[in-house]
């Protein structure tokens, strides 16, 4: 948990291109597009829940590559860092319960002994008891048994707006209830080594003038130094350096977001 890695006049900003998100998915759904998208019909339960951030706003760009949370990964993983997939969340008061967000549970692809999937949750707003601040079970990550969560030590994650926390996603956690029914937008981005696959393929997703003004941080966590060679002839390597590749990447024809 690192405190004041954005200024509250940023988390602020970030809290303000979180409900411009939101309104235009909101408008999507009044024109009946998008409840036939896949991760509507999936997160749709637990509030403000919006998956793939990359394909709806650039403005998360700085966050995703932030030189020190990448640098973190990396040096936490023993390897090159990518983003695997990315949301925006706000739990709202009144949500169903019973829904597996409010219930303990893991979001590592699977147990192992490592670190090979870590969360950075980018606080936007406060996280509070009253507004269901994230619960954890701690050192459960790794656990080879079954936990008994009724009688588990839990701990709640409080947080101030402008904190970055970073979970081990195998950590037995939850979200907490809002009671009090105020906003708490949070980014949550997960990273996994170079040499997994990721949840999305964001090299898909940029065009060749958006990708020459990225950082070098975010053309790696985008996947652009891991793209695994189709032709054997040019190389037989996974990870390079993105300059040696470049005339290899299929850009995007058009930008997808503003």
């Amino acid at each position: 948990h690192v405190k004041n890695v954005l200024s509250k006049d940023e988390a602020a900003d970030y809290v303000e291109e979180s409900n411009r998100v939101l309104a235009r998915q909101n408008d999507d759904l009044k024109k009946g597009i998008r409840q036939s998208h896949c991760d509507y019909k999936y997160y749709k339960y637990s509030g403000d829940h919006l998956y793939n951030m990359s394909r709806k706003t650039r403005a998360f760009d700085p966050l995703f590559g932030h030189p020190f949370v990448v640098s973190t990964m990396d040096r936490v993983m023993g390897a090159q860092s990518i983003l695997m997939q990315s949301e925006l969340r706000r739990p709202v008061a009144g949500a169903d319960q019973s829904s597996r967000g409010y219930q303990f549970h893991t979001d590592g692809r699977m147990p192992v002994q490592e670190n090979f999937w870590i969360i950075a949750f980018w606080v936007f707003q406060d996280f509070t008891e009253a507004n269901g601040a994230t619960k954890v079970i701690p050192r459960t990550q790794f656990a080879t048994k079954p936990v008994d969560i009724d009688s588990a030590e839990k701990i709640q994650i409080l947080a101030s707006a402008g904190d970055v926390f970073f979970m081990n996603a195998n950590l037995l956690h939850a979200t907490g209830v809002n009671r009090d029914g105020s906003s708490r937008w949070v980014l949550i981005a997960t990273y996994n080594p170079w040499f997994i696959k990721p949840s999305v393929d964001h090299t898909k997703l940029f065009t060749r003038p958006e990708f020459d003004e990225m950082s070098p941080q975010l053309k790696q966590v985008y996947g652009f130094t891991s793209i695994p060679p189709a032709d054997e002839r040019k190389r037989v390597y996974t990870c390079r350096p993105w300059e040696e590749i470049v005339d290899e990447i299929e850009f995007a024809k058009e930008p997808v977001c503003s």
